[in-house]
């Protein structure tokens, strides 16, 4: 039987970078728990990270290995 955590508590940091003619989201979440830290490059990619929190393992490592393998659908 797999733990589901049931809470979770990160530090946001969020600042905005010129690429090219737009301006651009990127961020850091930081562990508040282990002080681990993760960046962003983009909001899409921090709201993935979340979203992946609330799967099991198992979804997670699949989600994983479907980026990993190119999969630029999303």
């Amino acid at each position: 039987m797999e733990h589901r955590r049931t809470y979770a508590s990160y530090l946001l940091r969020m600042w905005q970078v010129r690429q090219v003619d737009r301006l651009t989201w990127r961020a850091t979440l930081q562990c508040t728990a282990t002080g681990e830290t993760r960046g962003f490059p983009d909001l899409e990619s921090l709201f993935c990270f979340l979203r992946e929190q609330d799967q099991p393992a198992a979804e997670r490592l699949l989600a994983a290995c479907d980026v990993s393998n190119g999969d630029a659908s999303g």
